[in-house]
């Protein structure tokens, strides 16, 4: 799966989880907290892309989250 596929179902998630934080504000921001998302939403976006991907992310590999460009690179990894 390529960065591009991953970064639309990350917008996706965006949208279906109701998060009204703009996709720049998070894609710029050195964190996820510092865009608006909170640690709620955060897991929500990731159970989202979970399903969507059809993949499971370790718990310890979620610990090492923090901005956007860690999320779709862990993504990257295991897609």
């Amino acid at each position: 799966m390529t960065r591009e596929q991953i970064i639309s179902h990350f917008k996706d998630a965006l949208i279906e989880n109701d998060i009204t934080t703009s996709f720049e504000s998070i894609k710029s921001s050195k964190s996820l907290k510092e865009s608006g998302i909170d640690s709620i939403q955060a897991m929500s976006i990731i159970v989202s892309m979970e399903e969507k991907l059809n993949v499971r992310i370790d718990d310890e590999k979620l610990k090492n989250l923090s901005d956007f460009n860690s999320l779709i690179a862990l993504f990257e990894e295991i897609a």
